[in-house]
């Protein structure tokens, strides 16, 4: 959503859609001879649960880095977010004061904004304009229209009685997006077929805060799965 976003209606941003959206990305630039792993983090966790559901013999093994299957409305978003100010979000400004305003303005506080400009998520453009990677308006109709329903289980659900391929949840240690009732019925629900890896000392950005055990236990499942097509 805003700039460079295709979808025209906000109803439009679904987990069908987003589905459609990576089914044709694979087709297009996969060239491949067997299935994928398939890794999704945070909110993209359950959208590759949804994928691998939708969609599984493009899958050799599914990882889900740090989201279980609780539904999450809007209330539960951690950003207090004024819906009226996210209305055709547009991720371009005109100045950096511009676009702190608007980040400001619609929750994110100057904490978040300070790591966003040293990251980069938040940067002047070679025109001197201002780009956010962030887009506020896609968080909430993520929480309404994604995180916000029960797609995240019936996906699991699908994957547990109609699929063979391993699954991995990945959780982290601080800030942890996943709630211990949930992953409990996540096991349940898959039996030993859901490896479940705790990382201490890491955040709910995993790939970031525990790079080198995450990459090691990725290249570990690529080899095991090499090994078992």
């Amino acid at each position: 959503f805003g700039a460079q976003c295709h979808y025209r209606e906000r109803e439009d941003y679904n987990i069908e859609n987003v589905i459609s959206d990576i089914k044709t990305f694979v087709d297009t630039h996969c060239k491949r001879n067997a299935p994928l792993i398939v890794v999704g983090h945070s909110m993209g966790g359950r959208v590759a649960s949804c994928y691998a559901a939708k969609h599984p013999g493009d899958v050799a093994a599914l990882v889900i880095e740090d989201m279980d299957i609780a539904v999450r409305i809007m209330a539960n978003n951690p950003v207090s977010m004024v819906e009226n100010k996210l209305l055709n979000w547009n991720r371009s400004f005109q100045t950096k004061d511009i676009a702190i305003e608007a980040l400001t303005d619609a929750g994110y506080g100057m904490d978040r904004l300070d790591k966003w400009l040293i990251e980069g998520r938040l940067r002047e453009m070679e025109d001197g304009t201002w780009w956010s990677d962030v887009n506020p308006e896609a968080r909430m109709l993520s929480y309404r229209n994604i995180l916000g329903t029960d797609c995240g289980e019936q996906a699991l659900r699908t994957i547990a009685s109609c699929t063979t391929f391993p699954c991995h949840l990945m959780v982290a240690e601080i800030g942890s997006a996943c709630e211990n009732n949930s992953i409990q019925e996540m096991k349940a629900i898959m039996g030993e077929r859901m490896c479940v890896t705790h990382y201490v000392g890491a955040n709910h950005s995993i790939h970031n805060s525990a790079q080198d055990k995450f990459l090691e236990d990725l290249k570990d499942l690529i080899r095991r799965t090499s090994q078992n097509s």
